[in-house]
């Protein structure tokens, strides 16, 4: 299976191109800003490096968040409109799963692990995962101070925990200080497209009825429609 891999739901941008289990080629930058501009030359870059293009691939994955709002929107209009023209199929991963499967397999033994991502807000997106990769709910949106009440209610082993994602700093700064649970942190701090292919092949290829990948939310956008709808005032 061929997959064209995309991540820009956070504060990096990522490619990738994964072939029958392997990764041909991939590209990373980290940047606050700016995924609409890299994306595309980046995903050029890639797979002019493979000597292939777009229409070879046999399917295109994007994380779908949570997230940056309009980062989450930049990479699943890309990867919406590259379907599109190709006439291939496309799948969405959350972002805190693929963060989460990022963890290495060294730092993941003994752990259960947490995936946090910041939403440059006052709360952090968060979701607790088993060592097995196997997801404990689904995402929250929580203040730093409920996280620790989330992991005791959700983590039945009592295992430590491996905090991994943008928002880990963070959170075992903030969070963990006084909460008596053991946290060590992850190397893993931003998705990877790389990862985001694993998971989509894992997952195979979605089925006709499939409805294309929306956006993962777990609040509203800060920027709203005004109660006159925007109308210019006389």
């Amino acid at each position: 299976m061929r997959i064209l891999a995309l991540d820009t739901s956070t504060s990096a941008c990522s490619v990738a191109f994964w072939d029958d289990g392997t990764i041909r080629a991939d590209l990373f930058a980290e940047m606050a800003r700016g995924q609409s501009e890299h994306l595309v030359p980046m995903i050029q870059t890639v797979l002019s490096k493979c000597h292939t293009q777009v229409q070879e691939m046999d399917m295109i994955a994007v994380s779908t968040g949570p997230g940056a709002f309009t980062g989450v929107r930049i990479g699943l209009a890309t990867a919406r409109g590259l379907a599109l023209a190709s006439g291939i199929p496309i799948r969405g991963v959350t972002t805190l799963e693929v963060v989460a499967r990022g963890v290495p397999e060294n730092e993941r033994v003994g752990h259960a692990v947490l995936a946090l991502i910041d939403s440059k807000r006052d709360d952090i997106f968060a979701q607790l995962f088993q060592n097995d990769h196997s997801a404990v709910g689904g995402p929250v949106a929580l203040a730093p101070a409920e996280i620790p009440a989330y992991c005791r209610a959700g983590n039945q082993q009592d295992q430590s925990l491996v905090l991994a994602g943008d928002a880990a700093h963070r959170m075992m700064a903030h969070g963990f200080a006084d909460a008596e649970i053991s946290a060590v942190l992850s190397s893993s701090l931003h998705p990877q497209a790389t990862v985001v292919a694993e998971i989509a092949a894992e997952s195979g290829m979605p089925g006709p009825d499939e409805l294309p990948p929306s956006p993962t939310y777990l609040r509203p956008p800060d920027v709203k429609i005004r109660a006159d709808g925007g109308r210019l005032r006389p």
